[in-house]
C-alpha cells in the first residue's frame, strides 16, 4: 500500500535537484533523503518552511552548496536517469515528467546536444518495452 504515493514523492526530489541552477523549483515538501550513488553517500535535507539554506546536502560526509550541486556537481549526485512507470488510470506521476520533458525537447530544437535526459517516463502506451526491460 501507498507505493505509488511513495514514488510521486521521490521523483520531484530528484527532479527539482536536476532543474539546475537557473530554474530550480522548489520541492514544497520538507524531506531527508540518503542514498548511494556512482560509488558516493549522498544526504539531502530539504525543509521549505526556511527562509534561507532550505537545501543541506552532504557528499561523503561534506557540504556542498546547493547552487554548486544543482550545477556542476549534479552528475556526481544524481542518478544517471531516474525512470518511472505507472500502469494505473491516474496521471499524477506522468504530470511530473512534463516539465523536464519540455525543457529536453526545447533544448533540442535549440541544438543544445549537451543537454541529457535525466527523467524519463513510460506511459501506458510503452507497457510491454517496459516489461521487456526489465526481464532483460
Amino acid at each position: 500500500m501507498g507505493k505509488s504515493n511513495l514514488i510521486e514523492a521521490v521523483v520531484p526530489i530528484f527532479r527539482d535537484l536536476d532543474a539546475g541552477p537557473e530554474n530550480i523549483r522548489l520541492t514544497p515538501f520538507p524531506y531527508e533523503i540518503e542514498y548511494t550513488v556512482h560509488g558516493a553517500e549522498v544526504q539531502i535535507n530539504h525543509d521549505p518552511s526556511l527562509p534561507r539554506n532550505r537545501t543541506k546536502i552532504l557528499l561523503n560526509g561534506t557540504p556542498l552548496p546547493a547552487s554548486k550541486v544543482m550545477g556542476t556537481m549534479a552528475n556526481a549526485i544524481l542518478p544517471d536517469t531516474v525512470f518511472a512507470y505507472y500502469s494505473g488510470p491516474s496521471n499524477r506521476l506522468e504530470s511530473i515528467f512534463d516539465g523536464p520533458l519540455a525543457d529536453f525537447r526545447d533544448a533540442m530544437i535549440q541544438r543544445k546536444f549537451d543537454v541529457r535526459q535525466r527523467m524519463l517516463y513510460g506511459r501506458p502506451i510503452h507497457s510491454k518495452f517496459v516489461l521487456l526491460s526489465f526481464l532483460a
